[in-house]
């Protein structure tokens, strides 16, 4: 939310100081650091036995760097695009199960577990789409992205809960059932859907600050039905070329 926040304030900032992009100005390119929040959605399971149980929801942060261009087609309509870096970190939410043991006295007793999914995902995004003035200097944008896995990796944690004295046999009540490279990752189709705002810093400069809302159109892993999807915030600095 704070973030959402930050960014409708410099959407707001930007109506009372704004840069119209005309046609004929030429190529505005730019870096353009920023923000991201993730959302996992699918039942990821880190193997294929019954007692694997999946995570089902998940979400954390990260932040990216991008290479954004911006190109005039007409009075009010540009071309958006760009190439950009990103690395994020998720946490699933936690599954619960039991499991019998048999405890003092030779007597059956019932372990109750908490197992956590750790996630770190690194990607390369590429984007086109068209750009288009509401207002003088502000505009909303659409178009198709390709996001590619570079590497990723997940940390399945199982805790003992209770009871109180059950420990592992390496001694303490956690232990980490994997931490490895996810393999099988493919590289997914999205839409971005967006807001944007051009504020000027000279006659070649621009400062523009943008939200993204990243639609997933297919699976980074098909079986598993995983797919990503999160909100973006980036303020570029572009040069006209």
């Amino acid at each position: 939310m704070k973030a959402l926040a930050f960014a409708l304030l410099l959407l707001t900032v930007a109506s009372t100081a704004s840069a119209q992009v005309a046609p004929g100005d030429g190529w505005y390119l730019g870096i353009a650091p920023g923000g991201a929040l993730r959302w996992q959605d699918g039942f990821v399971r880190s193997c294929s036995l019954p007692d694997c149980a999946p995570f089902t929801k998940g979400s954390g942060a990260g932040f990216n760097v991008a290479l954004r261009v911006l190109y005039p087609l007409g009075d009010a309509l540009l071309v958006r695009g760009g190439a950009g870096w990103e690395t994020a970190a998720s946490s699933f939410t936690e599954t619960r199960h039991n499991y019998p043991i048999l405890g003092q006295n030779n007597q059956i007793e019932h372990v109750e577990m908490r197992d956590e999914m750790d996630l770190t995902i690194t990607t390369l995004l590429f984007e086109v789409g068209l750009a288009y003035e509401v207002v003088s200097g502000m505009y909303l944008s659409a178009g198709p992205a390709l996001i590619l896995p570079l590497a990723a990796n997940w940390k399945q944690t199982e805790t003992i809960l209770d009871p109180a004295g059950v420990v592992y046999e390496e001694g303490g009540r956690s232990v980490v059932l994997l931490d490895d490279d996810i393999p099988d990752l493919s590289a997914y189709l999205g839409v971005r859907l967006g807001a944007g705002a051009m504020l000027p810093l000279g006659d070649a400069l621009l400062l523009s600050p943008e939200l993204h809302l990243t639609l997933p159109v297919g699976d980074i892993r098909e079986d598993l039905g995983w797919s990503m999807s999160g909100v973006d915030l980036s303020v570029a600095v572009m040069l006209r070329i």
